[in-house]
């Protein structure tokens, strides 16, 4: 575990796995009338996507499974490993074809933005950000990622073979809790 997290050596480990339940915690619910206020900047162009793809990754000594299944009104998405697990549908409000944005909404109120590039057929590279100050404001203000970002986890290849290889998790960044601020580079 030291060699893929040499800051668990440092002993504080502990403390970044409950800065991330935390960060995990720290997330703006979304409203019906927030959504009919905004309703005037979503478009509703057809996602090209269908079916499920996958990205495999290692972490913490496991392998995580995380899956798109998309649809025409929705994506559903799944996480499952030995270090978090997660399942919710989000609903389309939003897909810009121009950009490859798309924004949707789970059962909770809370609002995720996908922007998708690379689309291969087999394979597609996927952006994901949990909105956690605004909703769908936050979501509709969010500007494609650079290709080298590392924030979100990054840009995934995602392929529909769900056995494909597996991919690095790209841990960097600033984390910070109260007066605390971890850095990993």
């Amino acid at each position: 575990m030291f060699k893929l997290f040499p800051f668990c050596r440092l002993k504080i480990c502990p403390y970044f796995i409950l800065l991330f339940i935390f960060h995990l915690s720290c997330t703006h619910k979304n409203t019906d009338e927030q959504t009919r206020k905004l309703a005037g900047l979503l478009v509703n162009d057809s996602l090209p996507l269908a079916g499920s793809y996958y990205w495999n990754f290692q972490l913490m000594g496991g392998t995580q499974r995380s899956r798109h299944s998309f649809y025409e009104d929705s994506i559903g998405y799944m996480m499952e490993g030995n270090v978090y697990s997660t399942q919710y549908t989000m609903k389309k409000l939003s897909y810009d074809q121009d950009n490859n944005k798309w924004i949707g909404q789970d059962g909770n109120g809370v609002v995720y933005v996908l922007f998708f590039k690379n689309f291969t057929g087999s394979t597609v590279d996927i952006y994901k950000h949990k909105c956690k100050k605004n909703g769908l404001e936050e979501a509709i203000s969010f500007e494609k990622p650079v290709d080298h970002a590392t924030e979100d986890h990054g840009w995934n290849i995602y392929s529909k073979d769900p056995d494909d290889a597996e991919d690095i998790l790209a841990i960097k960044g600033n984390f910070s809790h109260a007066n605390n601020l971890l850095v990993l580079t």
